[in-house]
């Protein structure tokens, strides 16, 4: 399992300003935790028919505003 940079940079810094050294060498374990359960439960969402996989794969659909305020 790989986190990114940004995650972690993230991680230790919140960990320090709440816990100090304690929350900074435990923040990259919660981190990864975090990550799990994310996928784990986004997954069982998407199972479930909750969330639609393709709309969060899918961009959404630029809308040219000059044809918006013709229509009006």
């Amino acid at each position: 399992m790989q986190l990114p940079a940004l995650v972690i940079l993230s991680a230790v810094t919140i960990g320090v300003y709440t816990f100090g050294l304690a929350g900074a060498i435990i923040s990259i374990p919660i981190a990864g935790c975090i990550k799990v359960l994310i996928e784990e439960y986004g997954a069982d969402l998407m199972d479930d028919g909750r969330i639609n996989g393709s709309d969060l794969k899918t961009p959404p659909k630029k809308t040219d505003e000059k044809k918006l305020i013709a229509q009006k």
